[in-house]
């Protein structure tokens, strides 16, 4: 993740202000590495114990209250952003919408796909973990739409545990 984060086209440009860019990062790789699989009552614990060690609280974002460390991204510019989910349109101009088939974005599929999106840029296998009906399949279907179809050939399997 952080090389993906560092390198490549949408990259976090640390030419500037390295040693707080590059804090930030870190920090991002570690929630979502380390931390990434935590229930929310645990993700509150693991922010609030990133505080008591941030000196300075320098490095971890400005939060509202309520919120985490995990509602916000490092931009391309090395500030730490609230994460929002692009707003969907509905498919206009279909005689008969397919309701099985909309994928709308939510902020859990916004973050995954962005991550997602760092990761494959070192074109490595990623392994997307996490219970029944958390949209894993859902997710990576919006991931593969945003790929393009002349680099970017998408092959899908299912596998099944009935």
């Amino acid at each position: 993740l952080f090389k993906g984060l560092t390198e490549g086209k949408g990259s976090i440009d640390i030419s500037v202000d390295t040693e707080v860019r590059m804090e930030r990062i870190l920090l991002y790789c570690l929630i979502w590495s380390v931390g990434g699989l935590l229930e929310s009552e645990n993700r509150i614990k693991f922010d609030q114990w990133l505080r008591a060690i941030d000196k300075g609280g320098q490095m971890m974002p400005k939060c509202e209250p309520g919120e985490t460390i995990y509602e916000y991204f490092v931009n391309e510019s090395g500030n730490w952003i609230l994460w929002k989910p692009p707003v969907w349109v509905y498919p206009a101009g279909q005689e008969k919408l397919d309701f099985s088939n909309l994928l709308v974005p939510t902020m859990d599929s916004t973050r995954a796909i962005y991550n997602l999106t760092h990761m494959h840029k070192q074109k490595r296998a990623v392994c997307m973990v996490g219970g029944e009906g958390t949209a894993k399949t859902s997710t990576a279907l919006m991931f593969f739409r945003t790929l393009d179809p002349a680099e970017m050939l998408v092959k899908r399997v299912n596998f099944s545990s009935a």
